[in-house]
């Protein structure tokens, strides 16, 4: 249980990071 947990709070930490990235390479 608390394996999934984790595994579902590292996806949503990695889409937010790649939306970031997503962001940063709008601005460029």
């Amino acid at each position: 249980m608390l394996l999934e947990r984790a595994k579902h709070l590292k996806m949503k930490i990695f889409c937010q990071w790649d939306h970031s990235l997503d962001f940063s390479y709008d601005d460029s």
